[in-house]
This record gives C-alpha cells, structure tokens and sequence, in this order.
C-alpha cells in the first residue's frame, strides 16, 4: 500500500502538480536522481520541499544534499524567511545549506564548499545581472 502510494504522489508531481513549469524538474529527477541540488532563488520554498521529496522517492534510502541560496529576510519581496526554510527542508531529511544573499555574492563566498552539483535550478525572478556576474561561479 505505501508503495502505491509512493507511486502515486510522484505521478502527481511529476504530471498534475502547480505551478505546471516545475512539473518538467519533477520528471527530471525521476529520470537522472540527483544526489546534490542547488537552487537559486527558494521563493516560498515549496519547489525546494517538493524536489527533495522525488529525489528521495527516487533514490530510497538516499540522503540528498540541498544547497539553496536565496535574499530571505534580506529583501522584503522574498517569500520565505531563513529559519522557517531551514525548519522546512529539514524535515525532509535532507542534508541542506542554506546561503542567505544574491546569486552572485553567495556563490562567490561558497562555491568551494558547495562542491559539485547533480541539479540546478535557477528561478526566473532573479536579478539577470546577478545571475550573469555567478555563471563564473557555476
């Protein structure tokens, strides 16, 4: 029963789930399993839960690395304040690194103890400048 289930909430990510762009990441994962994930940009943070959540179904028994760099209380248009992200993503059972600040200057400070990455996710409300000043990094 627990598999059927299992099975079923990855359908539904992965083929029903809103926002319908994030669907084709859930396929993804499904496909390659990633071991370690960056995200650029958390927002509200249901995206980080739910692709550490079909990593894990992907891979049981697997312990997934999340790196999520995002502005959280540093700017007021973030959706998602540091603490309440980490206490969210923690009860995935995720190995998780949360680097507060834009892409440019969190990677700049941490992209030797990020270490290689299976996943990147790049949300399309970043700062383009930002982004294009952390490909260096990437």
């Amino acid at each position: 029963m627990r598999k059927l289930l299992t099975f079923c909430r990855t359908v539904y990510l992965a083929y029903f789930s809103q926002p319908a762009k994030d669907r084709v990441l859930y396929r993804a994962i499904c496909r390659t399993a990633p071991a370690r994930i960056l995200e650029l940009g958390m927002e509200r943070g249901q995206r980080s839960t739910r692709l550490v959540e079909v990593v894990r179904r992907a891979q049981p028994g697997a312990l997934p690395h999340y790196t999520g760099i995002d502005l959280f209380e540093l700017s007021s248009a973030s959706g998602i304040p540091l603490k309440a992200a980490y206490c969210k993503l923690q009860a995935t059972g995720a190995r998780v690194r949360l680097v507060p600040g834009d892409p440019f200057t969190a990677l700049a400070q941490s992209a030797n103890t990020i270490g290689q990455c299976d996943l990147i996710v790049v949300a399309a409300s970043l700062d383009a400048e930002s982004l294009r000043r952390a490909w260096f990094y990437v």
